[in-house]
């Protein structure tokens, strides 16, 4: 729809509405914007959170491909993850630096 053809529905909507007295002149004097936001639930890429993501992709791949790795470091990565997020989150920056 192009902006004329949404100005002649709105013009149309409320010459409706005045016909049908759901609304009056006087209402329309002043108009009432609401501009609440709803908050999302993301979340931002850290280091540590990007790291295990890269670690865990490898492993996935090297499985994918049939290798079969010594050790995958999957599980240690999230365990190091998990102590940076407490670390961080404690503002415990420097143990958070040796989490690992």
């Amino acid at each position: 729809m192009g902006e004329q053809a949404l100005e002649t529905l709105l013009q149309e909507t409320l010459a409706a509405a005045y016909r049908a007295g759901a609304l009056s002149v006087r209402a329309t004097e002043a108009v009432a914007v609401d501009t609440t936001v709803q908050e999302k639930a993301i979340a931002h890429p850290t280091e540590h959170g990007l790291l295990l993501a890269a670690i865990e992709q490898v492993g996935r791949q090297a499985k994918k491909a049939g290798l079969r790795l010594r050790q995958s470091y999957v599980r240690v990565a999230r365990h190091a993850a998990m102590k940076t997020g407490r670390y961080l989150h404690a503002q415990q920056r420097r143990d958070a630096l040796g989490a690992s």
